[in-house]
């Protein structure tokens, strides 16, 4: 199978005639030590889907952990290619753009334009062209796969063919390279600012939701505004009920078993909700009614809401919490103040590290209640209005990020057929 689909007087090559592969070395975890003490040791995370080197997270080995450190450092123009990692991350390729003082992990190569071909293959269109590979699944399906992860060895990596315009006049070869790569980097550059502009409007929506309640919702901290009144959860409940403790079966051996895993942004796929056996006594005591408000109570979503409408057959687990709320009082909302700021700031304190929410913290909390249910109503609609506006705004953000890698691989390979 050819990967290639190149125009006239173009052809392909061995890396194995054009590039040095060196691999790095490995380093256990407990030998890191802090940034200030170290050399920094790239990992495979390091080198992005992007084809960019990241530094956002970068781990450091000692000083003195290897013999002649030095050889591992990088340069401007030499490749990175990660060649060990899942199936789909398996060979992502970065190139090096300036000089870094580090090393690398046994899971990198660095690849390096032998002298002989620095006149005839440019180290930015190697990176790309390996890049490409990559996005058409080339490493995918060619790498060695072994239980939860891949690799992709060094001798198979010297026998990838990849394009050359006009291999028989390097100096032409290497003019079109150019020339390519340039103008791939000025279309690079503008999906990157229209990626900066998306992440922004993604980001706005985000925030509309908590600004609007904020506005809404009056802090329970001031002065109610004429007619409201301030409530404890303890007053407008019955008593918070901590969930089941089971096992949960991917068979179909009892009711659902509702996990704070299975809320996500505010809903469930309750398909995709596992199973767990129950009595019938349990199945009373713990099954889920429309109009329940349940809580994540630990971990990394504590605080977590989530509303019961319609749903199967189902319970909670032990690591939620269920409120019935009660009197004139809409469940809805309730529910919509807990997405409020004015909720967060009970949750989490000014200071606190993280929030904390238990059966006494829950009953605790201040909530602001209209005078009456059809003002509660309309508060329900509006903030249920806006709240659609943001998912179809987070739906169109989504598509146009997926647009936006499309665009980029249409660039790619668009580039290596000479079109561009």
């Amino acid at each position: 199978m050819s990967w290639w689909t190149l125009p006239e007087n173009w052809g392909t090559v061995c890396l194995g005639s054009l590039v040095q592969i060196k691999s790095g070395f490995a380093c256990a975890k407990r030998n890191l030590v802090s940034a200030g003490a170290g050399v920094a040791h790239l990992r495979p995370f390091n080198v992005d889907t992007r084809g960019r080197i990241n530094l956002s997270e970068v781990y450091y080995i000692p000083p003195d952990y290897k013999d002649n450190v030095e050889n591992y450092a990088l340069e401007p123009g030499h490749v990175l290619f990660n060649n060990t990692n899942s199936v789909e991350l398996v060979g992502k390729t970065g190139l090096v753009t300036e000089p870094m003082q580090c090393t690398f992990s046994n899971h990198i190569y660095r690849l390096t334009v032998k002298a002989r071909a620095k006149n005839c293959l440019e180290p930015a269109w190697l990176a790309l062209a390996l890049r490409r590979l990559w996005a058409m699944g080339y490493f995918a399906e060619y790498c060695n796969r072994w239980i939860g992860q891949a690799g992709f060895n060094s001798k198979r990596l010297t026998d990838v063919e990849i394009p050359l315009p006009y291999p028989d006049d390097p100096g032409r070869s290497l003019e079109v390279q150019r020339r390519i790569v340039a103008r791939i980097e000025e279309l690079f550059a503008r999906i990157a600012e229209a990626r900066h502009l998306r992440a922004a409007t993604d980001q706005d929506a985000e925030d509309l939701m908590p600004t609007m309640s904020a506005e809404i919702f009056p802090d329970p901290e001031d002065e109610l505004p004429k007619g409201w009144h301030l409530k404890r959860v303890a007053g407008i409940s019955e008593k918070p009920q901590y969930g089941y403790t089971q096992s949960a079966h991917d068979e179909p051996v009892g009711p659902k078993f509702l996990r704070i895993t299975d809320i996500q942004d505010g809903h469930v796929n309750w398909e995709m909700v596992p199973f767990c056996p129950c009595t019938e006594n349990c199945l009373a005591k713990y099954r889920l009614e429309s109009g329940d408000i349940v809580f994540a109570r630990s971990g990394a979503t504590t605080g977590i809401t989530f509303l019961v409408k319609d749903c199967p057959k189902a319970i909670f687990a032990s690591y939620l919490i269920r409120l019935k709320i009660k009197g004139k009082v809409m469940p809805s909302y309730v529910y919509c103040f807990f997405q409020s700021p004015y909720y967060w700031s009970q949750i989490k304190p000014r200071g606190a590290a993280q929030p904390n929410v238990n059966a006494k913290i829950l009953s605790r909390l201040k909530v602001p209640i209209p005078p009456t249910l059809t003002e509660q109503h309309r508060i329900v609609e509006y903030l249920d209005s806006v709240q659609s506006q943001v998912r179809a705004l987070k739906r169109a953000q989504k598509a146009a990020a997926t647009e936006l890698e499309r665009l980029e691989q249409s660039i790619l390979a668009r580039a290596f057929r000479g079109e561009l």
